[in-house]
């Protein structure tokens, strides 16, 4: 049986100094040693990769993502809370704020946006092994997950509440998220009325429990503060044309 795993994305690496910046430093003349980082580490290039997949491991989970003909499978997690909260979609930076607007009294980030809409986000499992194209899975093959975060907009949640048949959970069954060619709106569907994760349901749940004791990454998916002070040039079509 496969053991669930968790797909990890590496961190590039950015130099915020120019060629000439780096030929103009000059050595410092010191008496004492320098203090080294008891994180710094070293490994050969051609070494295993315990050291550099130690330091160089993903900050956090993958978002779902989704594009056409290419859809994700998901099941929501027993156990796992959704977090929620209005929020202003800034599109020229494709960025997402938390509304700070109480009743009543607009704060500046509804002066600056207008009306906030809900978002919300969840850790699910994430199967790497469905099929690219359709989602499915062959009867008898044993899944192999990651655990994700899957954001929602009001018409996803209903979605997912409006699949779950009569006397059922949200948690019963296996999902397929999609989207059209030329779409903005994300499709949600039932894929199986049964869960394939329960197939390796000890895994799966210990795989999980790590991210259901801290779920702060989900608050910070939702969006950021808006602090006003920064810059929003006005859209343009193709502007528009790409969200």
């Amino acid at each position: 049986m496969s053991e669930a795993t968790v797909v990890e994305k590496k961190p590039g690496f950015v130099c915020d100094m120019d060629e000439d910046e780096l030929m103009d430093q000059k050595p410092i003349a010191t008496t004492t040693a320098a203090a080294t980082n008891a994180n710094v580490q070293a490994w050969g290039a051609d070494d295993d990769d315990d050291v550099s997949g130690s330091i160089l491991k993903s900050t956090g989970p993958p978002y779902v993502k989704v594009s056409a003909n290419q859809p994700a499978r998901i099941a929501f997690i027993p156990g796992a809370k959704i977090f929620g909260a209005p929020v202003h979609y800034e599109g020229v930076n494709k960025k997402y704020y938390l509304c700070e607007s109480k009743t009543g009294t607009p704060a500046k980030c509804c002066k600056k946006f207008g009306e906030a809409k809900g978002r919300a986000a969840a850790y699910v499992f994430q199967y790497t092994n469905a099929d690219a194209k359709t989602g499915k899975m062959a009867a008898g093959v044993a899944p192999t997950l990651q655990i994700s975060i899957f954001t929602m907009s009001r018409s996803n949640w209903e979605d997912v509440r409006g699949a779950v048949e009569e006397g059922g959970s949200v948690y019963d069954s296996d999902y397929r998220i999609s989207v059209t060619e030329g779409q903005l709106t994300r499709k949600v569907a039932i894929v199986s009325r049964v869960a394939r994760w329960r197939e390796i349901e000890k895994q799966a749940l210990e795989l999980a429990a790590p991210f259901l004791v801290d779920q702060s990454q989900l608050t910070r998916a939702l969006g950021r503060p808006f602090t006003g002070s920064a810059n929003f040039p006005e859209a343009s079509l193709g502007d528009v044309a790409a969200l």
